[in-house]
């Protein structure tokens, strides 16, 4: 799917490369009531059997440089869009674009306010 959670009961989901061209996760309304949209959408343009590295990716339109998504971001409705490449990029590589660390404190403030 490109998806996963970082760690079970946290609210923060792994990007990773996709099987599929295209994902549509349907939010059942009685779950999440009073979101914009009813559908998660995850697009991976390009790819393939060879183009299996994202080389860069945006969340509702917007550039994502961080290899991970808030689950308040997912239930939230909208489309990720990957970039699939042939080659290794540095999409998300950064240190501050890690994904946030239980262990280390490490949790934004957008990740410690839906705990």
């Amino acid at each position: 799917m490109g998806v996963n959670p970082v760690a079970p009961g946290e609210n923060v989901w792994h990007i990773g490369s996709p099987v599929f061209k295209k994902i549509e996760i349907k939010l059942d309304p009685q779950y999440h009531p009073g979101k914009r949209k009813n559908t998660f959408t995850i697009m991976a343009e390009n790819n393939s059997v060879e183009n299996f590295y994202i080389q860069s990716a945006t969340l509702n339109g917007q550039p994502l440089d961080r290899p991970w998504v808030t689950h308040e971001e997912l239930i939230s409705g909208g489309t990720l869009r990957l970039k699939m490449g042939p080659s290794k990029s540095r999409w998300g590589s950064s240190k501050n674009n890690r994904p946030p660390s239980v262990s280390h404190g490490t949790f934004p403030d957008a990740v410690k306010q839906a705990r």
